[in-house]
């Protein structure tokens, strides 16, 4: 979706952003939620969160910058409306 769209352009806007998780279904849909960390830093303390759907910054890529999106959990804090 736009909003889907909008929360993958806040995650590459900012350079400590890693991941990101957009919710998916009931009733946290259209949530946006940024993290400093992925699943590699986070280690043990990954966990799945079932209503969301994570993804995270590929520095890899070469497009946008050297960040794009890949779907692929991590401590997250919220990015407000969007």
């Amino acid at each position: 979706t736009s909003l889907q769209a909008a929360c993958a352009e806040k995650c590459l806007a900012k350079p400590d952003c890693r991941s990101f998780d957009w919710g998916a279904r009931g009733s946290v849909a259209g949530e946006c939620w940024l993290s400093t960390a992925n699943r590699a830093s986070a280690g043990d303390a990954y966990t799945a969160w079932g209503s969301y759907d994570y993804y995270e910054v590929d520095a890899s890529a070469g497009a946008a910058g050297g960040r794009e999106r890949t779907p692929s959990h991590a401590t997250a804090v919220p990015c407000g409306p969007l």
